[in-house]
């Protein structure tokens, strides 16, 4: 029996938990292996802006660079935490 929304068994009336569909769990699985592979791009993207602010002496390009190392390092952030 459905009442507001939740489930209740008609014989012991208790309230029935619905459980996750099957689609649910793919994306919930492909959610943990995405997360990491992730990660793996942000740090190697990481590791090449820094070799390229080594050898960079324009300062409108290292300007440039260091932005992209602030955002990248603002979403790996988030990705530490929600995981």
């Amino acid at each position: 029996m459905k009442q507001n929304d939740v489930v209740y068994c008609t014989t012991c009336e208790k309230v029935i938990s619905p459980t996750r569909s099957k689609e649910q769990d793919k994306t919930i699985i492909n959610d943990r292996m995405v997360i990491p592979g992730l990660r793996e791009v942000i740090l190697r993207k990481l590791n090449t802006l820094a070799e390229m602010i080594e050898s960079e002496n324009d300062v409108s390009t290292l300007t440039s660079l260091m932005n992209l190392v602030a955002i990248l390092l603002q979403i790996l952030k988030q990705l530490e935490t929600s995981s």
